[in-house]
């Protein structure tokens, strides 16, 4: 549609350069004014349809997110924000992040996993997902917004977790987490997940 619309714009100001009766050439004037309201009026309803789009896509990622609220615990590793409750199919954990610091190519962390269960949990398997810190966006005036969110969550990096130690019941437990290829000074963002399949329970007497 927009691209019949410019090409009668086109010929439109084709005719009006030659040369015709002053009647004639008015009302060809007339009718390019005319195209070119269509044609912003198809660009300005186009940039809404856009932006209607980011938004209804970003509710529908929220809505995900909301439905497995505690699949992940995530973190901006630049601000102090406690603990993030994590749930696996054995039970909850809670996580938080001790400390970080450079190592090789990318960061140590320093993670404690606490297992809230009665039970110890015989290791654990999982995946961290890190990079920049998510962008800063207003999905209600950037129609660019939803682009440039996907653009940075592509960006992220992600790398197994094995946790080969007991998780002890009722108690804190310390995780070493290694971060290839991401500087210190660049690392913003952090999504811990993590699911375990064995318990260890005491014997009765």
């Amino acid at each position: 549609m927009l691209l019949r619309v410019m090409l009668l714009v086109s010929l439109a100001i084709a005719l009006g350069s030659c040369t015709m009766p002053a009647g004639q050439n008015g009302e060809i004037q007339r009718a390019i004014t005319e195209i070119q309201q269509q044609v912003s009026e198809l660009k300005a309803q186009q940039t809404r349809q856009q932006t209607q789009i980011s938004t209804s896509a970003w509710e529908v990622r929220k809505l995900r997110n909301a439905i497995d609220a505690y699949g992940s615990a995530t973190f901006d590793p630049v601000a102090s924000q406690g603990f993030q409750r994590l749930d696996t199919s054995l039970g909850t954990l809670v996580v938080s992040i001790e400390n970080i610091e450079p190592y090789g190519d990318g960061v140590k962390v320093r993670a404690s996993v606490g297992n809230l269960t009665s039970a110890a949990i015989a290791g654990a398997d999982g995946t961290a997902k890190y990079g920049t810190s998510s962008p800063a966006l207003d999905f209600e005036k950037d129609d660019q917004a939803f682009e440039k969110y996907s653009s940075w969550a592509a960006s992220l990096k992600t790398t197994p977790i094995s946790i080969s130690r007991d998780l002890n019941e009722g108690s804190w437990n310390s995780v070493l987490i290694v971060l290839p290829g991401i500087k210190a000074s660049e690392f913003g963002h952090l999504e811990i997940s993590l699911d375990a399949s064995h318990l260890k329970l005491q014997k009765g007497t």
